[in-house]
């Protein structure tokens, strides 16, 4: 398999595996996701017409989950790549930012997705937060990517530095940056105590994603790198990539669209180039039966 930054750390797979830092970020935006949704439930009607869109939208992800599953764990002649399935998962959820969806179901939506993040770090799955509910009653561990990948590539940093104080040292405040963006949003909506705060911050959004380009040059400073030795320039250009999608308002959200993009492309690459052998064992963080 060619060397990644997705899979430059054999220990940590990226996009199944959550290390410490990933995971206590998941509980904390999880749990901040829910409070602009909290905030607009006004009624005991409300409250249960949420709940019950809960379960429909529960449902109809597990089921998904449970119809690619042949597909993700290796079952099949032909393996379905992380990128692809996760963009399989994703492309439902486009019709939300339009508008598309009505307001009962939308509560769903919202409620399913950012309980999903926060069970995905209280269990440490590191992969698409729309999976993680089938992890559990399916009892399977598919490769599917997130954009809290992001924040996972930086925790995990550290271990492919030669220079380890000054990695660690950036992939905190790396961790912390991408707080600014993730969490402290959900905490300045309309109707919190802290909504006063939100012109001030996002004021400052230019600013944070200065630290974050400040972090790119740190690791790289740090001399990180994959396993093979190559510098990780990708993980460079990433955050760079992040930071000015950040400075206009774009990220983190806008990652969901480059993984759909990427899973489509993956796909017709695979159905256009010729059939390939299929592999001996399962790709690494596939795991046929693996229990969580």
């Amino acid at each position: 398999m060619r060397e990644t930054m997705f899979t430059a750390q054999p220990e940590r797979v990226i996009g199944r595996d959550a290390g410490p830092g990933g995971r206590a970020f998941r509980v904390l935006a999880g749990a901040t996701g829910l409070v602009p949704i909290i905030v607009k439930l006004d009624s005991v009607g409300a409250v249960l017409a949420g709940l019950a869109w809960l379960v429909v939208v529960a449902t109809i992800f597990v089921g998904i989950v449970a119809l690619l599953r042949p597909w993700l764990d290796g079952s099949r002649e032909r393996v379905l790549s992380p990128w692809t399935g996760s963009a399989i998962l994703l492309l439902p959820l486009m019709a939300y930012p339009f508008g598309l969806i009505p307001e009962g179901p939308a509560v769903g939506v919202r409620l399913f997705t950012d309980g999903s993040v926060m069970l995905a770090g209280l269990i440490g799955y590191g992969g698409l937060e729309m999976a993680v509910l089938a992890t559990l009653v399916l009892r399977v561990r598919p490769r599917l990517y997130s954009q809290y990948n992001v924040v996972d590539l930086v925790e995990n940093a550290p271990e492919r530095a030669q220079r380890r104080p000054l990695a660690r040292a950036a992939s905190t405040l790396g961790i912390l940056a991408f707080s600014w963006y993730w969490i402290v949003p959900n905490l300045v909506v309309k109707g919190s105590p802290l909504h006063g705060a939100k012109e001030p911050t996002e004021q400052l959004d230019g600013m944070v994603a200065l630290v974050l380009v400040a972090v790119a040059l740190l690791l790289l400073a740090a001399r990180v790198s994959t396993t093979t030795g190559r510098t990780a320039w990708a993980l460079t250009a990433l955050l760079v990539l992040f930071a000015a999608g950040a400075a206009v308002g774009a990220m983190p959200d806008a990652l969901y669209a480059v993984i759909i993009l990427a899973g489509i492309v993956v796909a017709v690459a695979a159905v256009v180039r010729p059939g390939t052998p299929r592999p001996s064992r399962p790709q690494p963080g596939l795991g046929t039966r693996e229990r969580v």
